[in-house]
């Protein structure tokens, strides 16, 4: 035994001669820390092996918590940057999962429970990483969108009936959290517009590409959780896995715990320990018994012990504790000691084995672990071998660079040799190749190369996102309603917004009501007033409208067609509710948001297009002010001929902007009007004129209101009239 671990440990000095000095007496270290003869063998109780007590699991304290919860949720500008998405995706990211001191002493429990620490992950602590990782990652321009914006048009919601949620056709986490990040970042550079739509239809005009592809990413999905939950910093090896890694020095650690020749040594050093131990004990449950009843015909017959028997109690006696050792050594009662120490290591005997067992089991978690990490990174190969082959594609991918520096990184080459070794093909339960799962895990656990690797992720991103538009649009084509490329108004001095038939993405595509509309040069109007009863589809209509962000972020949009101007400056409000955590009344935050407004308009540049929708302006006032104020402001923003402004209001008077004389600066108004059938049920069709209807008292009833009520509502009408 000493003799072949000798061997070995001469053949791994020589593989790494190179890397490690000589005068580090690499040779001599290493020898000693390998060459261990039964006589080393330090046999312990086998509840001692696996201590749960003694298990380093580290868990997330609350201040840590609230660190990472503050990180994603911190705002660095106005504008918008992943982690400004990632609450509204994640949540409250939850706690790594940890062992319960509960089994301790049972291996096939123990085992278990590691294995739900290692493989078992949160979707919310995985996605928590995404956003981690590509927060900060260049999407162009800033944002011609704020957050309130994008939340009052549902692009993303905790509840998941968002409009991000309904298109993304992504497969994994980096995905969808650069797709969302996308859709609440739109861009007024048609540069970046342009080679976006570009790349959307060269994946649709290579059908084959875009299903290998996407088939590609489909199998990264298990690999990625896998790989971005080795981030945590939860995540711990037990002790008995530990052991298998040298513990010299810093720098011939860094070494030999890297490189999988050292580590088969080491492990195979280890298990020989392990199995020497049960070898020993099983064969002393066997002749410490035959040694005292040997001892008792010796007494009877003067039959002469066999000297093997004596030379083997004396040299093991010891491995059933100092107790019995120190017994033994009286001579009158050796027998009878060596009889009891028999029958002890026969009744441990199987708990020694199981828990040998339970050893080898967690080290195939972490190879099961790893299995899926190889498979992502062979997958991420694959990708780089398709789309390198595909020029006109690689070139329009703003991150193909980042794929390209990773496939070909030198520093990660140790890594990547070991990741395509036969080890990782396929499951394993005890006889796999330890010395490559211990360097791989090493080498993942180095923070150096955490980096690299992350620096590959946004390319998965990117390929993931436009491969999902992709299949959007190519699901939408035979549709009733389907999904169109923009074409984007270049040189126009005046902004221009013509859609036809565009709809909303949230409501079932078997039943989506279309609308057309048309604002700007050429058309009836620069702006429009919309009038609309209570529960006629106006908030439904209004967003999908305002998803004109949509055509300026991943180039296509809900619509059959559409033509417009880039706008640097796109404002939605639906009816912004009371802060009171600022201490703000309806009114006060609606006149806070035209304030804002008027001061976006003021650090616009000159000729910079702007679309602005205002629902329900002002009806935290009394009726006559909010009324005047209403009007007022459409007025003033009408005044600025950059700027395309939709108004929704219940207030007859601003209807009356489309009657002023033809050479008043804002004569440019058209009025619009939504309504409801006979059932009062919404029809969510736009049409030119002014909405009549006043239905409040019907659907007060129809939602519960007491009849009384109603009545004594109705009455007061009348007498009014």
């Amino acid at each position: 035994m000493k003799l072949s671990l000798y061997f070995l440990s001469l053949l791994s000095c020589f593989a790494i001669s190179q890397n490690c000095p000589a005068e580090n007496g690499l040779y001599n270290l290493f020898q000693d820390a390998v060459c261990q003869t039964v006589d080393d063998v330090s046999y312990t109780e086998p509840s001692r092996i696996l201590n749960l007590n003694s298990f380093p699991i580290t868990t997330q304290t609350e201040d840590v918590q609230k660190e990472v919860d503050e990180k994603i949720t911190d705002l660095k500008s106005t504008f918008l940057f992943f982690q400004d998405i990632a609450p509204f995706e994640t949540g409250k990211v939850p706690e790594g999962p940890r062992i319960p001191k509960s089994g301790q002493g049972n291996p096939e429990t123990f085992v278990a429970r590691y294995r739900a620490l290692i493989n078992k992950y949160s979707p919310r602590r995985v996605r928590a990483m995404a956003y981690e990782i590509l927060n900060g990652i260049d999407l162009g321009q800033a944002s011609v969108i704020d957050k309130n914006t994008w939340k009052d048009l549902g692009l993303i919601a905790s509840t998941g009936n968002d409009i991000g949620t309904v298109m993304d056709r992504t497969k994994t986490e980096m995905g969808r959290a650069y797709f969302l990040g996308l859709i609440t970042r739109p861009t007024s550079d048609l540069t970046i517009l342009k080679n976006r739509q570009a790349l959307i239809k060269e994946f649709l005009t290579h059908p084959e590409l875009l299903q290998e592809t996407r088939l590609t990413l489909e199998n990264m999905k298990e690999g990625e959780a896998h790989l971005l939950s080795l981030w945590d910093t939860n995540m711990q090896i037990p002790g008995c896995v530990s052991s298998q890694y040298f513990k010299l020095n810093p720098q011939i650690n860094t070494v030999l715990n890297r490189s999988p020749i050292a580590l088969d040594i080491s492990s195979t050093g280890e298990l020989t320990k392990k199995w020497t131990g049960v070898a020993i004990q099983t064969t002393s449950a066997v002749l410490f018994p035959l040694y005292t009843l040997s001892q008792v015909a010796h007494q009877a017959t003067g039959f002469k012990n066999p000297e093997f028997l004596e030379s083997y109690v004396t040299r093991f006696i010891g491995t059933s504790g100092h107790v019995f050792a120190l017994a033994a050594s009286i001579s009158k009662i050796k027998p009878l000691v060596t009889l009891v120490a028999g029958t002890y290591i026969s009744m441990g005997l199987s708990e020694k084995y199981k828990w040998t067992m339970a050893e080898m089991a967690l080290d195939s978690v972490l190879q099961k672990k790893l299995v899926p990490v190889a498979s992502y990174y062979r997958n991420i190969q694959t990708l780089y071998s398709l789309l390198s082959k595909e020029p006109n594609i690689a070139e329009k991918l703003e991150c193909f660079s980042r794929l390209e520096k990773f496939v070909h990184s030198e520093s990660l080459q140790p890594l990547f040799s070991i990741l395509e070794s036969s080890t990782f093909n396929t499951e394993a339960e005890y006889f796999f190749r330890r010395g490559n799962v211990f360097a791989a895990w090493e080498l993942l656990q180095d923070k150096k190369i955490q980096k690299e690797i992350e620096e590959v992720l946004p390319a998965i991103a990117e390929i993931d996102t436009f491969i999902s538009i992709a299949q959007l649009m190519q699901e939408s084509k035979d549709q009733r309603v389907t999904y169109c490329f923009p074409e984007y108004i270049e040189n126009s001095e005046f902004p221009i917004l013509e859609v036809e038939e565009f709809w909303n993405p949230l409501v079932d595509q078997d039943k989506a009501v279309v609308n057309s509309i048309h604002f700007g040069l050429g058309a009836p109007s620069r702006n429009g007033v919309i009038t609309a009863p209570n529960g006629s589809g106006k908030s439904t209509v209004l967003r999908s409208l305002a998803l004109v962000v949509l055509a300026q972020s991943i180039g296509i949009y809900p619509s059959k067609l559409i033509k417009f101007t880039l706008f640097d400056y796109i404002r939605c409000s639906m009816n912004p509710p009371d802060s009171l955590a600022e201490g703000k009344s309806l009114f006060q935050a609606q006149t806070d948001l035209i304030v804002e407004i008027n001061e976006a308009f003021m650090k616009m540049p000159k000729k910079a297009f702007s679309f602005i929708i205002l629902d329900e302006l002002f009806t935290g006032a009394s009726s006559d002010q909010g009324a005047a104020l209403a009007f007022s402001t459409a007025e003033e923003f009408s005044r600025r001929k950059e700027n395309i402004n939709i108004i929704v209001t219940h207030y007859p008077s601003v209807t009356q902007l489309e009657t002023r004389p033809l050479e008043s600066s804002t004569a440019n108004f058209k009025n619009y009007r939504l309504s409801v059938d006979e059932s009062l049920h919404p029809l969510y069709k736009l049409e030119e004129g002014i909405a009549e209807e006043k239905i409040a008292l019907q659907v007060a009833e129809r939602r519960g209101l007491s009849k009384s009520i109603v009545n004594g509502a109705a009455t007061r009408l009348a007498k009014q009239q």
